[in-house]
This record gives C-alpha cells, sequence and structure tokens, in this order.
C-alpha cells in the first residue's frame, strides 16, 4: 500500500459491511488536509456518498491517521449530541431514507444528492436512551446475520466439497450415459397465444424455471397435452437446456407444464 501521513476517503474504500477499508484509500498532502476542517474525518463519524452511487453508507472505526474527504462524500454529525452515531448509521440504511433519497436526487445521467436537500431530509429524534436501545437490537441482527452468513457459506463449501469426493468415481465403477440409462424428454410445445398472464395451469419458460411463473395455460390444454405428450411424474428431474445451462428442479407433481427444448 502506499505510504503517506493524509489519507483521502472516497465512495469507492466503503465495504458492504458499511466500515472504511484504509488499504483502499490514497493519500493526499497536508495543505489537501487542512482545506476544509469540516470535512477533516474522526472515528465514529458517520458518511455517506453524495454522487454516484449515492446513499452508501459507512461508519469510521480504526482510523490511525488524519484523514479527509473527497467531493463525493458527506460527513454526517450530531450538533448537541442529541443523535446517537450508530443510530444515524442505521436510519441512513433504512427503505424510508432510500425512499426519500431517490425522490430527492437530481441529474440524469449521474444521480447527486445536495447538501440543501439532504439537510432537509427528517430525522426521528427519540430520547437518547430510546436511540441506544434501537442501536442494541439492530446491532445484533447485523451480528446474527453475519454469523449467518459465513455458516451458509462454510455449508456450501462443505457441500461442494463432499460432493466432489462422493461423486468422484474410478474405473471400478461402471460409466453410462443418460440417455442408455434414462428416457430424457420434453413437452409438447406451447406457442405463445395459447398462454396468457393469468389463467389455471403454470406455463414454466427458461426464464421463470424454479421460479414465480409470469404466463399459465387453460386447464383443458394442459390435461390435453399431458395425455398426449412427454410429461414429467412426481420426482423426475427437469433440467434447463437454454439460458442458465443445467439448473436442476425435482418435479413436485403439482399441475404445470414448461417450455419445450429449454427445458427437459
Amino acid at each position: 500500500m502506499p505510504q503517506g501521513e493524509f489519507l483521502l476517503i472516497t465512495g469507492t474504500d466503503f465495504t458492504s459491511d458499511h466500515e472504511i477499508d484504509f488499504n483502499r484509500c490514497v493519500f493526499v498532502s497536508k495543505e489537501r488536509y487542512e482545506q476544509d476542517p469540516k470535512i477533516q474525518v474522526y472515528n465514529e463519524d458517520i458518511l455517506i456518498t453524495k454522487d454516484g452511487t449515492i446513499g452508501k453508507v459507512a461508519q469510521v472505526h480504526g482510523l490511525t491517521k488524519p484523514a479527509t474527504l473527497n467531493g463525493g462524500v458527506f460527513v454526517v454529525r450530531s450538533k448537541d449530541g442529541n443523535l446517537n452515531n450508530r443510530f444515524i448509521l442505521h436510519f441512513l440504511l433504512s427503505k424510508h431514507f432510500t425512499k426519500v433519497v431517490d425522490q430527492q436526487k437530481t441529474g440524469s445521467t449521474i444521480s447527486h444528492l445536495t447538501q440543501s436537500l439532504f439537510s432537509r431530509i427528517a430525522i426521528p429524534v427519540p430520547p437518547l436512551l430510546v436511540q441506544q436501545e434501537i442501536v442494541r437490537i439492530l446491532d445484533s441482527f447485523t451480528e446474527l446475520t453475519a454469523e449467518l452468513t459465513a455458516e451458509l457459506t462454510a455449508r456450501k463449501r462443505q457441500y461442494e466439497y463432499y460432493r466432489k469426493s462422493l461423486l468422484s468415481f474410478g474405473p471400478q465403477v461402471t460409466w453410462g450415459i443418460l440417455g442408455g440409462l434414462g428416457k430424457v424428454s420434453m413437452c409438447k410445445r406451447i406457442m405463445k397465444d395459447e398462454t396468457s398472464v393469468e389463467g389455471d395451469v403454470p406455463f414454466y419458460k427458461i426464464g421463470t424455471f424454479g421460479k414465480k411463473p409470469d404466463a399459465y395455460i387453460t386447464r383443458e390444454k394442459y390435461e390435453e397435452y399431458k395425455t398426449k405428450y412427454s410429461y414429467p411424474k412426481k420426482g423426475d428431474i427437469l433440467i434447463s437446456a437454454a439460458g442458465t445451462i443445467g439448473r436442476a428442479v425435482i418435479f413436485d407433481g403439482e399441475p404445470s407444464y414448461f417450455q419445450d427444448s429449454n427445458i427437459v
């Protein structure tokens, strides 16, 4: 990392955990740092981006060198101590604040949140004890979410490890082609004019396979095609053969129909 005495914090230094990655910061001269004392940064300060990807929020922790901000970041501080910094952070991360920002921002191609507009945004000011309790609860959920995310990541790696280990067979195991071991087929083609946005039976296209359907066919068409043509049995494996190839779903047996050639 380049060395220097005075850090410059930009929006690109914000992490997904709402911290500042000081290893990403660049250094500026003492003259640049002293240009504006109001944007000199201190530990516990709340920062928010105001240009480009606006509304990214971070709190400063572990700052060991003098630091200042570039023009795309605001620092938010309570004037009289009636707002808990961590409470400010959680409010700026709320959907309510995001909605207000979307209504306030200006600019056609690059979004901007001006200082005057930002200053007029309303924020609740409950008693400090209430703020502290809100912070305690939200921070505990944040911690739990991080733990769950780490646990899920570890479980995914564990699954991938065992899948690779358990499905790696040597020459002692006989191999066969799928077409020789089972039937690979698809449903009868459904034309676009045979579908509707509402109806009796969901029709899954490649874009909605394994998700929520956005097209339907009539019960009569479903019963006719299900009887006349190839149709999966409960427990059969459905696989996408276009787009995101290889997405697999176990057919649950519920009435539904599938796009031919794209889902087999």
